[in-house]
């Protein structure tokens, strides 16, 4: 007799339609995305907060209506650019399961393009131990005052990007500033600008090869 095999989907007793919320959103903006309940319990839950880590997101409790479930409702307001990873506790009000866990990412994008990100130069190779980058915004009045080192055995050069709209900035690696024996040397630098989401823009640097 051939085996029998079943496809029947489990249906969860409670959980989040969403497993994940990852939120984008522009320097400046706002930006929700909502969760409902799921499951045989869904809507007998009756959800409150207990806890947001790390806060700094807006958690709202979205009230079921007409026979629905009740949901969650994440809303973040862009302030400050980076990137966040983190979690939102809710207690069900059942017996079993007593709370639910929600995690999310959110995400600010700022105005400046530094291309490429991450900046590197093989002093093994042939060239003059240099990189060029490309610096851009999308505002119209964006204006690149500075590039200081701040941080490694570098230089760096600024100029003004006549062919198109933008800035370029020349990274040299000092052999002469890397300790001898040293083959990798990591640096910091500082992009001093107009923008107001990032008037500080640090930039990560790397050279590869000494004396």
């Amino acid at each position: 007799m051939a085996a029998c095999h079943s496809n029947a989907r489990v249906e969860p007793l409670l959980a989040f339609t969403e497993r994940t919320v990852d939120l984008k959103v522009a320097f400046g903006e706002t930006g929700s995305q909502d969760a409902a309940l799921t499951g045989r319990l869904a809507t007998e839950a009756r959800l409150e907060v207990e806890s947001i880590d790390p806060p700094g997101i807006e958690v709202a409790v979205l009230p079921g209506s007409q026979g629905q479930p009740q949901g969650l409702r994440l809303t973040l307001h862009a302030v400050q650019v980076g990137r966040v990873a983190g979690q939102v506790v809710v207690t069900t009000g059942l017996e079993k399961p007593r709370e639910l866990t929600l995690l999310y990412s959110w995400e600010v994008l700022g105005n400046i393009t530094v291309d490429p990100t991450n900046p590197f130069i093989d002093l093994y190779g042939p060239g003059e131990g240099a990189v060029v980058l490309t610096v851009s915004s999308r505002r119209a009045d964006f204006r690149l005052d500075a590039a200081e080192v701040i941080e490694g055995p570098f230089e760096a050069t600024l100029s003004r990007d006549a062919p198109a709209p933008g800035y370029v900035v020349r990274v040299r690696a000092v052999p002469s500033h890397i300790p001898p024996g040293e083959r990798g040397s990591l640096g910091r630098l500082r992009l001093i600008s107009n923008d107001p989401a990032e008037p500080r823009k640090e930039v990560p640097l790397f050279a590869l090869g000494g004396s």
